[in-house]
């Protein structure tokens, strides 16, 4: 019985032994695949995290965080990554700072590497950074965003980048607009661009009708200040293709390059002439002062009568500008201008034949008093200014100096072309540029021997 009993007990733990390994080796094979699971996951989140560090992001960060403050060999370092790190550079330039770490402070970049930044984006195929600005304008329309785009353009475009520069200065149609600092950028960045590729100046003008009112005086503002040579042309063009340009353009021909000898001046002078009679207070008083500003004497009856409007500010512009052409301090009184108008047309149509006849007198006091007689007329400046060119050739000394200094008094197309001439020549050089800088200081274009010194001072 006992050895009965045995069997059965041995063929249940036979028969639980069986169930048991039925049961138990999923459960093993599952605690095997999860212990390799474990092990590849704890090998992995280092490797992932090596990945991360060496990441475009995280390399940028790094190396801008390093102490190194050469910007040469910093820019090399960032170089390196490639294009990869493009963008991470440009957030760099835009934000002029970086990640400290891996905390969310910020550690301002020094002067040296920002500069190390701009010459890395310099460096990196333009091509790219052109499609990565261009990408960044048009999906940001934060004021930072833009700004960094405008900047970059204007020290690494070209002339096929300008409208991407100018259309990246443009605001949204809703929505609010951008702050001031982009509104300078713009204008700095479009001087940058100028300089460097003054090819860009015309197609940059030709677009100045249609741009944004927040962009049209800023790049107004860029093609006076750029001083090209065809700097008036280009805003007189503005002029002529669009009326709402003129309280933008009449305040910057008084100083663009090539007002005094273009030969759109004349249609200039009407064109202002008339809105010093406009129904726009601000543009009345705008144009009366580029009156004198220009020199066109033919203003003067305009003025004379715009003595005695009852805005203040027009009379007050008008009386400025009549000053500075007559050289004369009478007070703004419409009827002592009126005389003095008077008697010049007077002189003119009875005298001022007789005075320049005098000037082809052998006598040189002849010549002389003549001169001095011309010099108190620059009402007829363009009139009186090619006859006292013609004195200033001969071969007479003391009637050259005259005749040089005379000029001065006599803002004109004739005279400075004169007075350039004169300029060059070793007798009369000083007395020439003094006579030019009393006609306008900025046509005193400083030698190269001036301009050493004065780079030497800065």
């Amino acid at each position: 019985m006992r050895e009965i009993l045995r069997g059965r007990a041995g063929l249940v733990a036979a028969l639980a032994a069986i169930a048991w390994g039925v049961a138990g080796a999923p459960a093993a094979t599952r605690g095997i695949a999860s212990a390799q699971e474990t092990a590849q996951e704890t090998a992995r989140k280092p490797a992932e995290k090596s990945a991360q560090e060496r990441s475009p992001a995280r390399e940028v960060q790094r190396r801008l965080q390093a102490r190194e403050e050469d910007p040469d060999v910093l820019a090399a370092a960032l170089i390196e990554l490639g294009p990869a790190a493009l963008e991470f550079l440009v957030d760099a330039r835009r934000d002029r700072t970086v990640l400290s770490g891996d905390s969310l402070s910020r550690v301002a970049l020094t002067p040296p590497k920002l500069l190390a930044v701009s010459q890395a984006l310099a460096a990196l195929p333009h091509p790219q950074l052109v499609a990565a600005l261009s990408d960044r304008a048009a999906r940001s329309a934060e004021s930072n965003d833009r700004r960094v785009v405008i900047e970059l353009l204007g020290e690494l475009g070209g002339i096929e980048d300008v409208e991407l520069l100018l259309g990246a200065a443009t605001p949204p149609q809703e929505g609010p607009g951008f702050d001031s600092g982009v509104t300078h950028a713009v204008q700095q960045a479009l001087v940058q661009l100028f300089a460097r590729v003054p090819a860009a100046l015309e197609p940059a003008a030709r677009r100045l009708p249609n741009l944004h009112g927040d962009v049209a005086p800023a790049l107004a503002r860029a093609i006076a200040e750029g001083r090209a040579p065809t700097s008036f042309d280009l805003l007189v063009r503005a002029l002529d293709d669009t009326a709402h340009l003129d309280l933008v353009v009449f305040p910057l021909l008084a100083r663009a390059e090539g007002r005094h000898t273009s030969p759109k001046r004349e249609r200039v002078f009407e064109l202002v002439r008339e809105r010093v009679g406009s129904t726009d207070p601000m543009l009345a008083r705008t144009a009366a002062r580029l009156c004198g500003e220009l020199g066109d004497t033919q203003a003067a009856s305009v003025l004379c009568d715009a003595l005695d409007s009852p805005d203040a500010q027009l009379a007050a512009a008008s009386h400025a500008s009549l000053k500075q052409f007559s050289g004369l301090g009478f007070p703004a009184q419409r009827a002592r201008w009126k005389q003095w108008l008077d008697s010049e047309e007077a002189w003119r149509r009875s005298e001022c034949e007789q005075v320049l006849e005098q000037l082809r007198s052998r006598r040189d006091d002849v010549v002389i008093q003549a001169l001095q007689t011309l010099a108190q007329h620059p009402l007829y400046r363009d009139l009186l200014a090619p006859s006292v060119a013609e004195v200033a050739r001969r071969p007479e000394p003391n009637l050259r100096v005259v005749a040089c200094t005379v000029l001065g008094r006599l803002p004109s197309s004739s005279s400075i072309a004169t007075l350039s001439e004169l300029a060059r020549d070793p007798q009369l050089n000083r007395l020439a540029h003094d006579a030019l800088r009393a006609i306008d200081p900025s046509l005193i274009v400083p030698t190269p021997a001036k301009r050493a010194v004065r780079a030497q001072r800065k």
